[in-house]
């Protein structure tokens, strides 16, 4: 199941979050669009008593400079921004140079992202003593040393 909730004021997601999940039953994780609608969420689930990751874990994307400093520390994929702003700026100027490059197909650049895993995400594995749980309880002791 999918929800889209379009809003960027913490508060207000939060308010959306507690009306969609309260009494209702909770999704193993929540996958945020950005730290802002994520911390929201991690507000509202804290403010229904859930626990963050034992009940629900979170991830966003961004990696804001608040992210880390979170109770707990959100899990987020580290966006390249400074990268991102010099490739829009060198298409812009490509396309301003040239303009063959305005009527061409769009331009895609793909640049590299970090996945920063912190405390706002736990394995929920359905089977422990499988060879995939193993490997994956294997590799976040191994992140946390």
């Amino acid at each position: 199941m999918v929800y889209y909730i379009n809003d960027l004021d913490i508060n207000e997601c939060a308010r959306r979050i507690e009306k969609i999940f309260k009494g209702n039953p909770l999704p193993d994780a929540i996958f945020s669009g950005s730290d802002p609608k994520a911390i929201g969420a991690m507000q509202a689930f804290k403010n229904m008593g859930y626990s963050i990751p034992k009940d629900i874990s979170i991830v966003s994307v961004d990696d804001l400079y608040l992210s880390e400093f979170m109770d707990p520390p959100l899990t987020t994929v580290r966006q390249p921004f400074y990268d991102m702003g010099v490739a829009a700026a060198e298409t812009l100027i490509g396309m301003i140079e040239d303009e063959a490059l305005k009527e061409s197909e769009p331009i895609v650049k793909l640049l590299a992202t970090t996945l920063m895993i912190r405390g706002s995400t736990e394995a929920k594995l359905k089977n422990p003593k499988s060879d995939i749980a193993s490997e994956c309880s294997r590799t976040r002791a191994t992140q946390r040393d």
